[in-house]
């Protein structure tokens, strides 16, 4: 296992070893970024046969032998058919009554694991990528700066991604979802894998991209279209809901999604789980694959996948082409200004390798904001919409909650960074530790009624962003909570060569004044709220409307 210091801005990557400081002023999705592209979602599974018990193979269980003449009579598909039990295989044959049942099951030989209705002994690559998702799991506990906070068992985590491996065929995109296994079993908001050019084939599709015109977000226990192309070949329209996919719901469904995701990262709340997934569902489909979908009106249907799709959505902006620009200004009708921000980077990405090139480029980009920021200046209110905002530095995010009304100078996180595997874990300290304190900054001062706007895909610096919000002013804050990750130091770290894999792991770690780490704590809105199907339908933003609401005189 060979891993590398890599500290990265959002959009260009560098690397200095004396700048762990200034890498951690970037929390954004910084090196993930750049490892990964965006984050990805695998192919749904059909859902069991009804009355079926399945183990996390879909094979069956002891219940299912159990049950007798039911599991026979009725899923035993014709003479000769086999299955896996557990590790043991049983055939369907007909009984003295000439009735199609299920025989008594024959354990695999010692050493071997059922796969497709067959015993089998692992193969050597099976058994190599084995080893190296152990070596992964281990390298990700010797390296995170959150080990103490978010504990892991690496035993199981490696026994699971073996379970995968074992129970698969040899083929890359069981390797990938193995070693996803490992990833996820560290809830972290700075970590991923990259599969290099196979992200975005099939067996490892990008998160966040969608294929077939449609983008989805988190309602409820599942997905609400908020975004819909008119030749979409799904025929969705905006508002309509995906309660199921093959008849898996709920949090089931989200979860296997987001254990298929491949050139994705981790998250660090189920919320954000649950908004990486709805917003890569429609670039993870399969041809095959059948929808259930309830219109704004009510009404059901079931809707199947043909073809596979070919277009290119990103839905982390809700269905642009691509990615918007970083920041734009707009006054509404009503007199209310708007400013959406994607990013605390500027487009281009900073350049500087060294901490004194950092922060110039850093003040030089506050000014750059703060030009589009002066088109609104003189509204009735103001809202700063961050849904989706993929980070960058943090200082930037504190200097414009600086000028929100009523702002308090307050210490909100202090951060270090640990020493990749040291044992037990060390940290960096001195120069390298900092904290991060949100002060009044006439730069992007404005007195009247301000209000957020934020979404589960808003991460690292937006989530401290938000976290200054909450702590040094009374702003309201519309929509749904922040993803929660608060790390941002990157460790790069070789997965596989064969098929080639790379993983991103966080080596920060930031305290609050009481000393109690920030990952997984992401700020809750002041005014929780879900798009409206019916809203969606009519071509309204509910989340908007709502802050529009808030700030108006």
């Amino acid at each position: 296992m060979r891993a590398r210091k890599l500290e990265a801005n959002r959009r260009g990557g560098w690397e200095h070893a004396a700048a762990r400081s200034a890498a951690l002023l970037l929390v954004g999705l910084t090196a993930l970024t750049e490892l990964t592209g965006a984050s990805g979602c695998g192919t749904p599974a059909s859902s069991p046969d009804a009355g079926r018990t399945t183990d996390a193979r879909g094979d069956a269980t002891a219940a299912d032998l159990a049950r007798g003449d039911a599991v026979g009579s009725s899923l035993c598909p014709g003479p000769g058919a086999s299955e896996c039990a557990g590790e043991a295989t049983r055939r369907c044959e007909r009984d003295g009554r000439g009735v199609l049942r299920w025989s008594a099951p024959v354990p695999c030989k010692p050493g071997e694991y059922c796969v497709a209705g067959a015993c089998a002994a692992p193969t050597a690559k099976q058994q190599r990528w084995a080893s190296e998702l152990e070596a992964f799991a281990t390298a990700l506990r010797q390296t995170s700066g959150w080990v103490d906070d978010v504990p892991v068992d690496v035993a199981a985590l490696a026994a699971a991604a073996k379970s995968i491996l074992f129970h698969g065929a040899e083929e890359d995109g069981v390797m990938f979802r193995a070693a996803r296994r490992v990833l996820v079993g560290f809830p972290i908001g700075h970590a991923g894998l990259d599969a290099g050019l196979r992200c975005g084939k099939p067996d490892a599709p990008m998160s966040e991209l969608s294929t077939l015109g449609v983008c989805a977000h988190p309602y409820q226990d599942h997905f609400v279209v908020t975004h819909a192309e008119a030749t979409n070949p799904l025929k969705l329209a905006p508002g309509d809901r995906v309660t199921a996919v093959d008849g898996l719901r709920g949090k089931a469904l989200v979860e296997e999604l987001y254990l298929r995701t491949i050139c994705a990262g981790s998250t660090a709340t189920e919320g954000a789980k649950h908004a990486q997934v709805a917003a890569s569902l429609f670039g993870a489909l399969a041809p095959g694959v059948t929808l259930t979908v309830v219109s704004p009106s009510g009404a059901t249907r079931t809707v199947k996948l043909e073809k596979p799709g070919t277009g290119g959505l990103w839905c982390r902006y809700r269905g642009a082409p691509a990615a918007p620009p970083v920041i734009a200004a707009t006054l509404r009708p009503d007199g209310v200004g708007v400013i959406r921000l994607t990013g605390f980077t500027p487009a281009g990405g900073f350049k500087g390798k060294t901490m004194p090139e950092l922060l110039a480029e850093i003040e030089a980009f506050k000014k750059e904001l703060a030009v589009e920021f002066a088109k609104v200046k003189q509204a009735k209110g103001l809202i700063w919409d961050v849904r989706g905002n993929t980070g960058g530095a943090t200082p930037v995010g504190l200097a414009i909650v600086g000028g929100f009304p009523g702002v308090r100078t307050t210490k909100i996180a202090h951060c270090d960074s640990r020493i990749p595997y040291s044992e037990p874990p060390a940290f960096y300290g001195g120069e390298s530790a900092f904290d991060y304190v949100v002060a009044p900054d006439p730069l992007f001062a404005f007195t009247g009624k301000v209000a957020v706007l934020v979404d589960g895909l808003a991460v690292s610096a937006a989530d401290y962003f938000l976290r200054a919000v909450a702590e040094a002013t009374n702003v309201p804050r519309v929509g749904a909570a922040p993803a929660g990750g608060f790390g941002g130091g990157v460790v790069t770290i070789e997965v596989s060569r064969d098929p080639a894999l790379y993983a991103a792991s966080d080596t920060a770690r930031c305290v609050d004044a009481d000393g109690k780490a920030l990952e997984g704590r992401a700020v809750v809105p002041t005014h929780p709220l879900e798009y409206r199907p019916a809203d969606l339908a009519a071509g309204v933003d509910t989340l908007l409307e709502a802050a529009a609401a808030l700030v108006k005189p």
